[in-house]
């Protein structure tokens, strides 16, 4: 029996890459035939993972440390199919779709557009939906089936929890009724912030406060 060597890709030494706006560790670690995990686990991300915990808060000027790529053969038969999965390709966004009394808005249809391609779906019986994401998908706009109602959403590009656009980014992609993204938080912001307290059983001050930035970056960026 013959065997052709077929190769894949390892991490082994990394390189330095400075994140620009825009820039997300999947689309990096395609680029470099990798897997999103194996960049951001990576041992030289160390620091990096201790000061953002998830990928989702990198910023620009941010250092990440892409692994480089090594080829290693394996055996496999020829005159035979094999099948290889890339693993983490594609990526997901996931959410779950709450209504304003924090019921889900379970099997509720919605048309999801990334990028200007539109595809079709609905959440299950939680509220919950999986969307799949082509490397490099810079915005999402979800719009629900039964009012029409529209959720943009900008991709890899996310503030960090603690400043003020990023709490109005991340209410927005909760799905939350709000103004412009622009820092300074103004009345539908703050009523924004009143419901979000309310739903988490938090003291509702309609305040950016430490304990509503905590909690907000726990339901957000800490989504499985």
């Amino acid at each position: 029996m013959y065997h052709l060597p077929l190769v894949y890709a390892e991490r082994i030494m990394s390189t330095p890459h400075t994140i620009a706006p825009g820039d997300a560790i999947a689309a990096l670690a395609t680029a470099a035939g990798l897997s999103a995990e194996a960049v951001w686990t990576h041992a030289d991300n160390a620091a990096l993972r201790r000061q953002r915990e998830v990928p989702q808060q990198l910023q620009p000027g941010d250092v990440v440390r892409i692994p480089q790529a090594e080829a290693k053969a394996v055996a496999a038969a020829t005159g035979q199919r094999h099948m290889f999965r890339r693993h983490g390709v594609p990526a997901f966004y996931r959410a779950r779709i709450l209504a304003h009394d924090g019921t889900p808005r379970a099997n509720e249809a919605f048309v999801a557009d990334v990028d200007g391609v539109a595809q079709q779906g609905s959440t299950d019986g939680d509220g919950k939906l999986e969307i799949p994401l082509p490397c490099g998908a810079k915005q999402l706009t979800l719009t629900l089936d039964s009012d029409g109602r529209q959720i943009s959403i900008a991709l890899a590009h996310l503030q960090p929890p603690a400043n003020a656009t990023g709490t109005q980014m991340r209410l927005r992609n909760l799905g939350y009724v709000l103004g412009d993204e622009d820092g300074a938080p103004g009345m539908l912001t703050r009523l924004a912030l009143i419901d979000f307290q309310v739903q988490h059983d938090l003291p509702v001050t309609g305040e950016d406060d430490a304990a509503t930035r905590a909690a907000l970056a726990q339901a957000h960026d800490f989504r499985s």
